[in-house]
């Protein structure tokens, strides 16, 4: 996939056709069209196959006067008994329906984290994993948007980017960072290769897990990277220090007396002791209520099931790094995720975020919008993905149902040529309003693969319009039975005085 197309042609897109279980609820005129393209040996073989009194049997009456202008029509001739030759009617198309469409297949969501695209690869072994606040020095690469820990990166990169003594049985660990001049920081992320190949080209393919987050040490002369050879510049090494992941408990559970702690489990229970063991501190309640994280996990589980992934982190740390690539945010919301070190801190971010009722993404170009919220889904079992091109160019790939009307138009002609999804061919999709590449329309090759059409944007095409922030009003709900607890303490403090 080019991220330039050659020459913009508007095609045209084409309907989908209609589910099984709607094609039987047809009109009778339209049922008896789509019989006329079964043909009378069809209609004869079935008849024959469960002959039917004779009073029941169906004629085939030959209609001059047919739209087709050649092919012949057949209508179904109502005997006495209508009901059975309705039946037997029904039964034939179905017949039909069957034989025609076949079964319904559903994607295989496991398919696109495999990276077939990249050709046959040969496992390596070895994990390497840097103690954190240390310091280290490792090859470093440029990348232009953020990977986060837990995400796997395909590359092709050419073979004068490596030496050949560095290749052994072992798996190379490697930075990629973001050097993004608006960043504060120079940030980025450690990455273990455990596939490698080779392809046609001699280009070697390779498949990366990021790892630990760090950031780059300034060198004495003011730069932070290092040249490792006069002949190849992109090659460079770099001083980094990794940051550690903070996890802090939940202040009032710490603070909560021995024999209670038990009851912790009991949610009812565990809101009247939060209460309780407020009061005995110097800060209200509503402070302690703004690090808890109790609300964002419940919106995170309300995510997950609309998007109808199961396949989620369950670890916090692994979760919140997860979330900043599925939820959608912003760039800066990204930068300060990927920052911070405390894992709650990340998570009320990420709850802040999914407080959005509506947002739209929009062309980062010219601000057209593209594709709303309410269409996003995941094709892939883990969640949005990223995915490589031939040239080498890594996007960050994010999949919609449909995207909004007149907003984008496709060119060129659907090739499955190094389809990142098996089974569906693909065409550039272009802004209607700048004309940038804004990603890639996907279309089933297969007449029964479920969905039959999809789209795929590309990440750094995007910026994310939120046109209304607010609470949602299940979460006004759950604070309610808060308020009355709180009553309850109060009641039995002034009862105990």
């Amino acid at each position: 996939m080019s991220d330039e197309p050659d020459s913009p042609m508007e095609a045209n897109e084409t309907s989908d056709d209609a589910d099984h279980g709607a094609q039987r609820n047809l009109p009778v005129t339209r049922r008896r069209r789509i019989l006329r393209f079964i043909g009378a040996n069809f209609l004869s073989r079935s008849v024959s196959e469960e002959p039917l009194p004779e009073s029941n049997q169906l004629e085939v009456v030959v209609d001059d006067e047919n739209e087709g202008g050649g092919v012949v029509d057949m209508e179904i001739i109502h005997s006495s008994e209508e009901d059975n030759e309705i039946e037997q009617e029904n039964r034939l198309f179905e017949e039909y329906m069957q034989q025609a469409d076949g079964p319904e297949e559903r994607y295989n969501t496991e398919l696109p984290d495999e990276h077939s695209y990249l050709g046959a690869m040969d496992a390596v072994r070895g994990l390497d994993y840097f103690e954190c606040g240390k310091t280290y020095r490792i090859p470093i690469f440029e990348h232009h948007s953020f990977v986060f820990p837990g995400e796997t990166l395909p590359m092709i990169w050419a073979d004068t980017q490596f030496e050949r003594n560095e290749y052994s049985n072992d798996g190379l660990t490697f930075g990629i960072v973001f050097l993004d001049p608006q960043f504060k920081q120079k940030i980025g992320v450690t990455c273990q290769v455990y596939e490698r190949g080779v392809d046609a080209h001699g280009n070697i393919t390779l498949k990366c897990r990021a790892h630990q987050r760090f950031i780059l040490l300034k060198q004495p002369n003011g730069t932070y990277l290092i040249p490792t050879s006069s002949f190849n510049r992109r090659r460079f090494l770099a001083d980094i220090r990794i940051q550690p992941e903070v996890q802090l408990p939940d202040p009032l559970n710490a603070l909560t007396s021995n024999n209670l702690k038990k009851f912790l489990q009991n949610q009812h229970s565990s809101l009247r002791i939060s209460h309780l063991t407020a009061m005995s501190t110097r800060w209200p309640k509503f402070v302690y209520d703004s690090y808890d994280i109790r609300r964002v996990m419940e919106k995170i589980h309300k995510f997950l099931v609309m998007m109808e992934i199961d396949a989620a982190p369950t670890d916090q740390v692994k979760l919140s790094f997860w979330l900043a690539r599925n939820v959608p945010i912003t760039e800066d919301q990204r930068y300060e995720i990927f920052i911070t070190n405390s894992v709650t801190q990340r998570l009320l971010i990420i709850g802040k975020a999914l407080d959005i009722v509506r947002c739209y993404f929009c062309c980062k170009r010219c601000n057209n919008r593209v594709a709303s919220y309410d269409d996003l889904f995941a094709m892939s079992k883990q969640g949005q993905s990223l995915f490589c091109n031939p040239h080498g160019y890594v996007h960050e790939t994010v999949t919609f149902t449909k995207i909004i009307e007149n907003s984008s138009y496709v060119v060129d002609r659907p090739s499955t040529e190094f389809s990142w999804f098996p089974g569906y061919a693909w065409q550039i999709l272009l802004c209607n309003g700048c004309h940038v590449h804004l990603g890639w329309k996907f279309m089933s090759t297969k007449k029964n693969l479920k969905p039959r059409k999809f789209y795929g944007l590309s990440g750094k095409s995007l910026t994310v319009e939120s046109l209304k922030c607010s609470i949602v009003d299940e979460d006004e709900d759950v604070s309610q039975p808060e308020t009355e607890d709180a009553a309850e303490v109060s009641h039995d403090a002034d009862e105990s005085n």
